[in-house]
């Protein structure tokens, strides 16, 4: 959303909700993949607005990853809003995968020098909604 407004206006969200000057969060939530409220499906890089938001806190900025929906082929019903589960048994080969796309996740913002203090594995696991999602049940 930053990067379809000016980057002024960015730069004044960001420091009213992060800076001194501001409300001073230190902590924030970062979708993995697009989220419920997203206006369509898709994945993007916050990674610029991130260490803004960390060079105008006067905290440590700590953030949480959350998942909303995997890529839809590891999916049954293969829809980024569609209430389903993860395709195959629990603990199976498609839990592995997405395992693996949490770390990948944690590894490539590490690489830009972001590190995460948190990550959920799911958003609402038993939530149905009309936005992007994953049936989770505690198995």
């Amino acid at each position: 959303m930053l990067s379809s407004v000016d980057p002024s206006l960015a730069s004044a969200i960001i420091n009213s909700y992060f800076s001194e000057n501001g409300i001073e969060f230190s902590f924030g939530r970062v979708p993995i993949s697009g989220a419920d409220y997203s206006l369509r499906p898709y994945t993007y890089d916050d990674i610029p607005y991130i260490k803004q938001a960390q060079s105008v806190c006067p905290h440590t900025l700590k953030l949480i990853g959350s998942n909303w929906s995997p890529p839809v082929w590891m999916k049954r019903i293969e829809e980024f809003v569609a209430f389903s589960e993860l395709k195959g048994e629990v603990g199976g080969q498609y839990y592995q995968i997405l395992a693996n796309y949490y770390v990948k996740f944690l590894k490539a913002y590490q690489k830009n020098g972001i590190t995460f203090w948190g990550l959920t594995t799911e958003n609402e696991p038993v939530q149905d909604h009309h936005g992007n999602n994953l049936k989770m049940t505690p198995e």
